[in-house]
């Protein structure tokens, strides 16, 4: 079964110079969602920047609140010989300041290459070089889903770029080798498979990749990717001991750890933490969250025979974002490159889906903004936002199967 069996048509845009310009990116209500994104994230920007992204200290102990001091302080410990130490909770923190207290080490291993390149200069000028990466990593989003200038400058100026910014998380790179493995399979399996070694940092986007390859038939994909995970691992057991990988391992039964993940902050986004801001019960979170991880596993196995590759890909790409046991709004770059991988399908879309995917690609700034206002309702409103995800990729699985018309 491959999704080679169903070939995709250009998208149904209007020529350079016709009349609608909005037309040609999903439609008018979409573009406005995306422009007054644009203008609230540029207001953030400016609101936040004497305070936050123009704060370059040369230690770790004095960064604000971002992830990026977590990774900072992993390189440092691997760089002193603690390289399992990264793992124990007290002793990470104790080189972090008093906005950080809350981070904890969560990559695996291998991460520790990048860390403890990163740890190398002093953490204003390491903090420097990041964020002057943020918008290549935008940029090359967009670029490899083939898309023209003007949704590059929207990926750019998105909320998730925002997100990104204010953590320097390194999901949006993860992802962004996702994307190009994703997209690349067939043409170049060697470089998707090392790619989607490298996104190994970042797991737990991946549960649907290996199902994506073996539906799709990218099997040269597959095997590389195997190898090169498995090179990558034995590399990094080499380079830090395994006693690296059983602190890793470690966390998962550690109460700290536990209750960390299972915190329900208006930050997560996953099914599973959802259902907990309403109230509902540990066996019923985990028990949704499995059936969506299945629901959308059948998705991205039937739809490899049925819908176009660019359509394929885009839907499993956002449902690997819906489904993600961890989700927060800097790894929307997942659903904002399904989105643009559909817009190379069809355009303009119906206008109920553009106002879903319009809500979805405002959804960072909009619950900021909610945030600002009141912290409890914005608790209760990012509950309902996997819904929002999940009624999008539905308005998506209808337009598929409306242009199974498409040539075989």
């Amino acid at each position: 079964m491959t999704s080679g069996a169903v070939q995709s048509r250009p998208a149904q845009r209007d020529a350079p110079g016709g009349d609608d310009f909005a037309d040609r990116f999903g439609g008018g209500v979409l573009v406005s969602a995306m422009l007054v994104c644009a203008i609230v994230g540029l207001a953030f920007y400016l609101f936040d920047a004497p305070s936050r992204f123009w704060f370059f200290p040369n230690s770790v102990a004095e960064a604000k609140a971002e992830d990026f001091a977590a990774y900072y302080r992993a390189g440092a410990m691997v760089a002193e010989g603690l390289t399992a130490k990264t793992y124990q909770p007290d002793l990470f923190r104790a080189g972090l300041g008093p906005e950080n207290q809350h981070l904890l080490m969560l990559n695996p291993p291998h991460f520790f290459f990048f860390a403890e390149l990163l740890s190398q200069a002093d953490y204003g000028t390491a903090k420097r070089l990041c964020l002057l990466g943020v918008p290549l990593v935008f940029l090359a989003l967009g670029l490899i889903c083939r898309q023209p200038w003007f949704m590059c400058l929207m990926l750019m100026a998105s909320g998730a770029a925002y997100y990104a910014v204010i953590t320097l998380n390194v999901s949006a790179l993860a992802i962004v080798f996702i994307v190009f493995a994703l997209t690349q399979a067939r043409a170049h399996p060697l470089l998707s498979g090392v790619a989607l070694a490298l996104a190994t940092v970042k797991p737990q986007y991946g549960i649907l990749v290996p199902v994506f390859l073996l539906a799709c038939g990218h099997w040269r994909a597959f095997i590389y990717a195997s190898v090169a995970s498995l090179a990558l691992f034995a590399v990094s057991v080499l380079v830090y001991g395994l006693e690296a990988w059983s602190a890793y391992f470690g966390i998962f039964s550690d109460p700290i750890y536990k209750d960390y993940l299972q915190e329900n902050l208006e930050a997560s986004l996953t099914i599973r933490h959802s259902v907990g801001k309403l109230g509902g019960p540990m066996w019923l979170q985990w028990g949704l969250q499995g059936a969506a991880i299945c629901a959308a596993a059948v998705m991205v196995w039937l739809g490899a025979s049925r819908w176009s590759q660019p359509m394929h890909t885009g839907l499993t790409l956002m449902a690997a974002g819906l489904v993600a046991p961890s989700l927060f709004f800097y790894c929307w770059p997942l659903f904002l490159a399904g989105l643009c991988l559909v817009l190379t399908v069809r355009s303009p879309w119906p206008l109920m889906t553009q106002a879903l995917a319009g809500l979805l690609w405002i959804q960072p700034v909009l619950t900021i903004f909610i945030y600002n206002l009141d912290k409890g309702v914005a608790l209760y409103y990012s509950a309902f936002i996997p819904a929002l995800a999940v009624l999008t990729i539905m308005a998506f699985i209808k337009m598929a199967e409306e242009r199974r018309d498409i040539a075989v």
